[in-house]
């Protein structure tokens, strides 16, 4: 729980020889076994800390609906913001594209999105090998220790990450590269 919190806090992580920047955590287990309690109550000692910490909470299927309910949600539970409400309401853009402008405005603020069940779209979308490089890359796993650890080559790591994060980007609406 102390490594989320620096997380998300600091946007930093603790690793051998001193600190690195980071993105995000991923929280992941077997089903059932209160993680979303957990990251529930680090969210708590978060805002405690960060009270302008803005949660943005995606349940089950992530669709079009979802992420512009999900991002009203955390805009009216932070008092409002009137340009990110601006952002969300342009309907010329899919609400995929109208979630990256809202964070992109919110670039320097501490935000938590919460994937809950993302482990249902990495085993809906990618094979078993690609569901682990994900996991250990969002652990902050480099691509030669991943090799390492699955006993593959280097190179296959790059290969099942790219089309791992492609899937994704895809089962999320959003263009892969």
């Amino acid at each position: 729980m102390q490594r989320l919190l620096r997380v998300l806090l600091r946007g930093r992580e603790v690793v051998q020889g001193g600190e690195r920047d980071v993105a995000g955590a991923c929280v992941f287990g077997m089903k059932g076994v209160g993680k979303s309690c957990a990251v529930g109550r680090v969210i708590e000692r978060a805002k405690q800390q960060a009270p302008e910490l803005q949660v943005v909470v995606l349940h089950g299927e992530i669709e079009e609906r979802s992420v512009l309910e999900a991002f009203q949600e955390a805009i009216a539970e932070s008092g409002g913001d009137e340009v990110a409400e601006r952002l969300l309401a342009r309907a010329n853009e899919d609400a995929y594209q109208r979630a990256r402008r809202v964070m992109e405005h919110w670039r320097r603020r501490h935000v938590a999105v919460i994937l809950d069940d993302f482990a249902g779209l990495l085993e809906r979308e990618c094979s078993p090998l690609e569901q682990e490089v994900v996991m250990l890359t969002l652990e902050g796993s480099t691509g030669p220790e991943i090799a390492a650890d699955l006993h593959v080559s280097d190179g296959h790591v790059r290969v099942l990450r790219h089309r791992a994060f492609a899937k994704l980007r895809r089962a999320l609406g959003e263009e892969a590269p």
